[in-house]
């Protein structure tokens, strides 16, 4: 229809646990089904779902055909999109999960600019045990080995944040953009150090991207 404009993204971050929400989709072939419901948490992670994890809870039904479809504020503005459930019988049991906006913007204007969604790299591995996240390895020269970080470390903070898991670390870089620099608060030897890092890309994804570019004619 010529009538038809485009939805505008709202701040995910300013949503509020509790705050209404509507999903529009086409559950089951239902076409422009409208459902509501609550936030029921936001920022989850270790769900299991993907590798890096940042969705909106919330107890709005849904569906399949609902995937892909807007989370929507009493504003009428988009603050995700429709995702996954957590579910043992294949459909809705009370929980639903969707990506923020602010991620989808994030990925919108990479794919616009670059022609692909560029992850930011630190560089080494880690153990989650009881509590503690703990350095198990560092790969040579990467930002993490270059800033000083090394086998051993505990990793308490980052950019002052406390974390709390490895899904707490996977997550918070996944939002940070290629460039960007972040400070890790580490523990070595029972001292108190922090560390910047520059976030960059693995030369190995420029390197298959480029070699795509060819491929494919993308210039």
């Amino acid at each position: 229809s010529d009538d038809m404009t485009p939805i505008t993204f709202a701040n995910s971050n300013k949503l509020s646990d509790g705050e209404w929400v509507l999903a529009i989709g086409s559950p089951y072939g239902l076409r422009q089904t409208i459902t509501s419901g609550v936030v029921s948490s936001k920022g989850r992670d270790n769900i299991g779902f993907a590798d890096i994890e940042d969705f909106i809870q919330t107890d709005v039904p849904i569906n399949p055909g609902n995937s892909g479809g807007p989370l929507i504020n009493l504003y009428g503005k988009m603050v995700g999109i429709n995702t996954a459930i957590r579910t043992n019988t294949g459909s809705y049991q009370g929980i639903s999960f969707a990506i923020p906006s602010n991620i989808v913007k994030q990925v919108y204007y990479e794919l616009l600019r670059y022609g692909r969604v560029r992850r930011g790299w630190l560089g080494f591995l880690a153990l989650e045990k009881q509590g503690y996240i703990k350095v198990i390895s560092v790969i040579k020269k990467s930002p993490a080995f270059n800033a000083g970080i090394r086998k051993g470390d505990f990793i308490h903070a980052i950019d002052g944040h406390k974390v709390i898991s490895l899904g707490t670390i996977i997550k918070y870089v996944g939002s940070k953009s290629v460039g960007s620099k972040i400070r890790l608060t580490l523990s070595r030897d029972g001292v108190m150090h922090n560390f910047t890092l520059m976030l960059r890309e693995k030369r190995e994804y420029v390197h298959i991207w480029k070699h795509l570019q060819k491929l494919l004619h993308i210039y």
